[in-house]
């Protein structure tokens, strides 16, 4: 037997769409030629980034080998793309194309992958082995690493009442900095760490100890070690940033 509906939906009324806004800045201020450029930048390092994995072949063993759904590279590509376009409605009348504004401004040396999507974003992406940015990407994500693990330990050094797995957050930190190559403003901290590790394990891995902590003389190396490294990073000298120039130069030249 057939009953009554229990309710009867109301048919839509589109004042009551909702803009999305995520991607708008909090604060609205006026952009100058050379801030719209280094936003612009930002978001092509974001498009190139994204590109660049688009295109790196799959390593993994085929049972192993996760699902990959296209459509999400797709819909991050079209979501910079506006936000490209949308950008260069801030700058002066007449509002440049996209492309136009990419060319005259050689954005396509820094940013090859990604420009050539822009062109084309409805097809495929053509691989290529190396660009500006790459290296760039590869120096960013170590210094930013190596930054997150000297803070990660300078809180558990003093908060944790268990320092079981310091002497394994040190050899990560140790690996960080060999990752960056031979940078002589990291040498000091590397032989400091070649030198006192063994006393860290021996003094972690005492007989009888049910609960491993480092005695004060080690947690003050270590703080000290920690923080200097983190000053170490931050003044960004010319030995740490060989990788990032290009882009560095990119936007001095342009934004001068």
């Amino acid at each position: 037997m057939n009953s009554e509906p229990l309710v009867e939906p109301c048919n839509y009324d589109p004042s009551f769409k909702v803009d999305i806004r995520s991607h708008e800045p909090l604060w609205c201020c006026t952009l100058t030629s050379s801030d719209v450029l280094v936003e612009m930048c930002a978001l092509l390092s974001q498009l190139e980034s994204i590109c660049r994995k688009e295109t790196e072949p799959i390593t993994q063993p085929v049972g192993k080998r996760k699902r990959h759904y296209s459509n999400t590279f797709q819909t991050h590509g079209m979501v910079l793309i506006e936000r490209m376009t949308n950008l260069l409605q801030k700058t002066c009348s007449p509002v440049p194309k996209l492309l136009d504004y990419l060319e005259r401004n050689g954005c396509g040396v820094l940013f090859p992958r990604a420009v050539s999507y822009v062109t084309n974003p409805h097809t495929k992406i053509t691989p290529i082995k190396q660009a500006p940015m790459d290296g760039h990407f590869n120096q960013a994500s170590a210094l930013n690493q190596l930054i997150a693990l000297c803070y990660q330990l300078q809180h558990d050094i003093t908060s944790l009442s268990n320092h079981k797995y310091i002497a394994h957050q040190i050899a990560l930190v140790y690996q960080s900095i060999n990752q960056l190559g031979n940078p002589k403003v990291l040498l000091d901290h590397r032989t400091s760490i070649e030198t006192t590790f063994k006393k860290v394990k021996a003094e972690l891995e005492r007989e009888g100890e049910t609960t491993p902590h480092l005695n004060a003389d080690l947690i003050f190396w270590l703080q000290n070690l920690t923080s200097s490294l983190v000053q170490s990073v931050k003044t960004l000298s010319a030995d740490l940033t060989g990788q990032m120039r290009p882009a560095m130069k990119f936007i001095l030249q342009s934004t001068s």
